[in-house]
């Protein structure tokens, strides 16, 4: 998260050194949540499958590889290059958490994961703080390049003292249950929603096991191992999605000319528009299909069977406007800051850092309460609670943000909110998500988080690309007033 929010502050010096508008520097971050959107399911099967440990390592090389890259770009294409080898390190994110929940006992799981939480938002403080003035002192090209010894010895840490022992113990205790006990086809639904989730996915699964005669279908199949890697992945599902989310994001990026009396200016949003109708129809065939035969990939990227049940579905559009909201506010606010007055602050890089900073703070303080909180009191009451700060800070955002101290004070408060909301609705899931599918359950989950991630800075860019003003004794556009009032109105309204 260091290596995310380290860039931040750095988002206007990438479109005037690259030479790009507002719409197009969104794909800085894009580009990598795109990246990780599509690759957190795969490697959350893949890591059922290969073990959690050695997928984690493999990821974190190739995000090494790609931070590596992405310090030496000299253009916008180099840079989304290194943006999307970058994106494959986010899926190690759902994996990460499934190795904690293989570590901890039950009592101690959502402390442990409020605790995760903490660290993972301490990256990102650290980021904004020290990436503030790295890029106001050195440029952004060293406070990229940073990252590259900080995760060559997380790499070597992990390998020598990380050990998944706790997973193969259960997995033989598992084979050696259902060896014994065969497994019962009668229906059990009459439990509460989150174990009627975990019930469906096992029902599922023991019905294929009677079909076939198989004795232990939970656990990932030995075979799976003698297969060539690609006939392992969902490939047409991956395809599919990744056109559907690049499509949809490209049709946002040319929304700003909807309005122009020019045909030939709005056609690239409407052809792009049913382009990513169209994939997304096909992925929604492959899926059902892929589910329906329990071949190819035997899992598909997203378990619709899961998406019908309605709390998880819930949960997930509830991730995914996080994921909206907090990705529009990055995009913006550090524009606002580093504007020329009055259309800005007039700020640095520094400054663009340090008005960011509290709200990342009083998330990692929160973090660690909230796995607390939510041990004694449950995940709804807290989610719950939390989606009503958050609201409440954005709309107080949304009235005041005419300086740097209301706009610190008003994202502490969508701190709180956002952290409450995201503890609790990542432990509903993780406390019922089937131990054996764990990083398929997860990934599915985190995927759609991303992709909400993904669009946020796209809204923003569109926002201030289509608002601008200019200032005396510059010939240069910068966004207006006008389109901070609509990002953060715009936000306030999904929450």
């Amino acid at each position: 998260m260091y290596g995310e929010t380290v860039i931040i502050p750095a988002i206007p010096d990438f479109i005037k050194e690259f030479g790009i508008t507002y719409s197009t520097s969104s794909w800085i971050l894009g580009a990598y949540l795109i990246a990780g959107a599509v690759m957190t399911p795969i490697s959350g099967k893949l890591s059922d499958i290969y073990g959690k440990k050695k997928m984690v390592l493999i990821i974190m090389c190739i995000y090494t590889v790609g931070v590596a890259v992405g310090s030496f770009a000299t253009n916008i294409w180099f840079m989304i290059i290194a943006r999307i080898l970058q994106g494959v390190g986010i899926s190690m994110f759902p994996i990460a958490f499934g190795m904690i929940k293989l570590q901890f006992p039950i009592e101690k799981f959502s402390i442990a994961q409020g605790i995760f939480t903490g660290v993972f938002t301490a990256g990102s403080a650290i980021g904004l703080a020290l990436g503030g003035t790295i890029i106001y002192h050195y440029g952004w090209h060293f406070a990229l390049l940073s990252m590259v010894p900080a995760t060559i010895i997380l790499i070597l840490l992990m390998r020598k003292f990380i050990h998944i022992t706790e997973e193969e113990k259960g997995k033989k205790k598992e084979q050696q249950q259902l060896q014994k006990h065969p497994p019962i086809l009668k229906s059990q639904l009459t439990t509460e929603y989150c174990c009627v989730f975990t019930k469906i996915g096992k029902e599922e699964r023991l019905q294929v096991s009677a079909n076939e005669n198989e004795s232990n279908i939970l656990k990932p199949k030995a075979s799976f191992s003698n297969k060539k890697l690609l006939s392992q992945i969902d490939i047409k599902g991956a395809t599919t999605l990744s056109v559907t989310i690049i499509s949809f994001l490209l049709a946002l990026s040319y929304s700003e000319n909807i309005y122009t009396s020019s045909i030939s200016d709005f056609m690239p949003t409407i052809i792009l528009s049913i382009i990513s109708i169209v994939s997304l129809i096909l992925f929604i065939i492959v899926e059902k299909k892929i589910s329906a035969k329990g071949k190819a990939a035997d899992f598909p990227l997203i378990d619709l069977s899961l998406l019908a049940n309605k709390i998880i579905i819930l949960n997930n559009i509830i991730l995914m406007i996080m994921g909206i909201t907090m990705l529009m506010v990055y995009q913006s606010i550090s524009v606002l800051i580093r504007s020329p007055s009055p259309l800005g602050f007039n700020g640095n890089a520094i400054s663009a850092a340090n008005v960011q900073i509290p709200f990342t703070l009083i998330i990692l303080i929160v973090s660690v309460s909230a796995g607390i909180i939510i041990s004694k009191f449950g995940n709804i009451r807290p989610s719950l609670i939390g989606t009503m700060v958050s609201s409440i800070g954005f709309f107080s955002l949304f009235l005041f943000h005419s300086s740097e101290l209301l706009i610190s004070t008003n994202l502490a408060v969508i701190g709180i909110g956002l952290t409450l909301t995201r503890v609790g609705s990542w432990n509903i899931l993780l406390e019922h998500a089937p131990k054996d599918f764990l990083g398929v359950s997860l990934g599915m989950t985190a995927m759609l988080f991303f992709v909400g991630m993904a669009i946020g800075p796209t809204i923003a860019s569109v926002y201030m690309q289509s608002n601008q003003a200019s200032v005396k004794g510059s010939t240069e556009l910068f966004p207006s007033l006008k389109s901070y009032d609509m990002i953060l109105l715009q936000v306030f309204s999904f929450h």
